[in-house]
This record gives C-alpha cells, structure tokens and sequence, in this order.
C-alpha cells in the first residue's frame, strides 16, 4: 500500500493520479482542516490525519507500507519561521517516527533544490545539506526536515529523500503555485512588466513520476535531485506569447525597482492574505546562480523530464479548460 501525504495539494494530488494510472494501492491522508473534494471519485482510501500530530499520524501508518512524505508548508514571506517549522520538520519528524514504529517497508521524503545551499555554481546530491547554510526559512526548514530523515535512516529506516526544484506545470487546482499565477497574469495583461532573472522549473508530472520511480528503484539512503530545466523570466514569456497568440509585455523592470517594491508588496500580502508576485526571497530565488545536477536521478531511476515548451502549451490548455494527460 501506497500511502500519501499531503494528497489534497499540487504535487500530492498529481502523485495520487501517477500511482493510481500504475496500478497501486493507495491510502490518502487528509488533515481534518483540510477540504478532499479534489479526491472524489477516485479509488482510494482516505485517512484523516495531520501530520503536526504525532498520535494522528501513527495511526495512519502500517507495516510494509509504502509512505511517500508531500505533504509541507511553502512560504516566502518574512515571519513564517515557526509554522514553517511546525508542519515541515516537526511533521517530518512524525512520520519518520512512524515509519521506524510501525515497520513501514520505505519512505521517500520529498525535499526541496532550497535544502541545498545557494552559491554560484552546480549543486548535486552530495553537497552539504545544513540547515545555516540554506536562505530563508523555507530552505532552513526543509534542510532541518532533510536531517530529520538522514537520522531515520541511521536508525535503520529505509528511507530515500527526493529534491523537486521550481514545481509548475497543469493541474495547480490549489492556485498557489506563483509561477502558474504568473503565467495567468501575463497572459491576461495583468502583469504589465518582466522580472529579471531566471530558475530551473520541473514539470509536477514529472516530478511525480521521480517520486514514483524513486519509491520502486531507489537506493536506500540516497538523496536524487528532481531538476528539470532553467529558463528566464523573459524568455518564459516569450514562449507564452507564441504559444497563446496575446501581446506580453517587453519592459524589464530594474532590479533597483524590483527591490523597493518587494518589502511593500510582502506588507500588503500580511494584512490581505493575498499571495503577493514579487518578495525579497522570490527575487534572490530567481537573481541566484546555482545550478542543479539531475544526472543520479537520470541514471539510478531511468527518469526522465519533458521539455518547458511541452509544459507551458499543457499548462496554457488546462488553464483553457481543455483535457491534459496526468502521465
């Protein structure tokens, strides 16, 4: 039995559809605060429980399961620190913990590209993953929930951790992913400017195919970047433009300008709960010049990423309402 954290949000509900296309048995966890409607209609028991709750999450987990971990808290604003650490390291911490107790058969944590430090250079699996080299708090607590399995592991747990980098792609029935809230805003001429820069985006498909792939394959104790291709800002656009046939903007704002604004747009996002464009840690995320190597990933799983034009024309259809294959 496959089980599934975090099955009611982007990569999680994509995964539940991976496993299912597959042929799996698959067991979903639903926090009680959170609504399953997504789920409905597919084949696939459902257990309510959160993952911050030791006692909830125990219980949800079974000997010889297969547990793959998703479910996290992602947030680029200033004063997050403490549910940041709540949901992603103290939950990891739970299911780890769950996993060594109940004799679950493997766990593949889903991690994140920001565990790693961020330098000028190519990162891969072997760079350190430590919680005060990585930026901001979503990178510090996704490093610390990374140690948290590393320990696991040392304890005897099978356990392998994969590190998705900028997820996009269909399917975002959540409407939190920023870089499909960009995409929609540049095609409907909302955003009237370019943000300078660029970052290595993975296709959710693909990426739930790596998690997949790692679940049934992985070594243990292994760690496998799931990158997919880098691309800037400015040429996304472009490809938008060609593929939807609408006029996208030309201007590229300074980064002078970018920077004034950011701390602005991160006050008003506190106050509206509106989830802003432009943050002090999304400029640094796509102004970085750190590259990911995907090359144990390719090799130990067979894994394979399409290319972004094939992802932004998926995406441009499903935002149209039109049918898009999950696999």
């Amino acid at each position: 039995m496959f089980v599934v954290t975090g099955a009611t949000g982007y990569v999680g509900g994509v995964l539940v559809r991976t496993l299912l296309a597959k042929g799996e048995d698959v067991r979903v966890v639903v926090p009680p605060f959170e609504d399953g409607k997504l789920l409905e209609g597919l084949d696939v028991e459902v257990s309510i429980a959160d993952v911050t709750q030791y006692e909830s999450i125990q219980k949800t987990i079974k000997e010889d399961d297969i547990v793959l971990h998703v479910a996290g808290m992602i947030s680029i604003l200033p004063g997050s620190a403490e549910k940041l650490n709540r949901v992603n390291v103290t939950g990891t911490s739970n299911v780890v913990k769950a996993c060594l107790e109940n004799k679950a058969k493997r766990l593949v944590y889903v991690s994140s590209v920001h565990a790693f430090p961020e330098f000028d250079g190519e990162v891969n699996e072997g760079t350190v993953i430590d919680p005060y080299l990585a930026y901001g708090n979503y990178g510090r607590s996704k490093a610390r929930a990374t140690l948290q399995v590393f320990n696991g592991i040392k304890e005897g747990l099978d356990a392998i951790v994969v590190h998705p980098s900028g997820v996009f792609g269909p399917f975002d029935h959540t409407g939190k992913n920023s870089l499909t809230r960009a995409m929609q805003k540049y095609i409907t001429g909302k955003q009237k400017a370019l943000i300078r820069g660029g970052y290595d985006f993975v296709d959710v498909r693909d990426i739930a195919k790596g998690i997949y792939l790692a679940a049934i394959k992985g070594k243990k104790g292994r760690n496998y970047i799931l990158s997919g291709n880098f691309i800037t800002i400015e040429k996304l656009v472009i490809e938008l433009g060609k593929i939807t046939g609408k006029k996208t903007p030309k201007f590229n704002c300074p980064k002078s300008l970018a920077l004034f604004i950011a701390p602005f747009a991160e006050f008003f996002a506190r106050i509206s709960r509106f989830a802003p464009m432009i943050t002090r840690y999304s400029l640094h995320t796509l102004w970085t010049k750190t590259r990911f190597n995907n090359n144990r990933a390719k090799r130990e799983l067979g894994w394979t990423t399409r290319d972004v034009k094939t992802s932004l024309k998926d995406t441009v259809k499903w935002m149209a309402g039109q049918k898009v294959e999950y696999t």
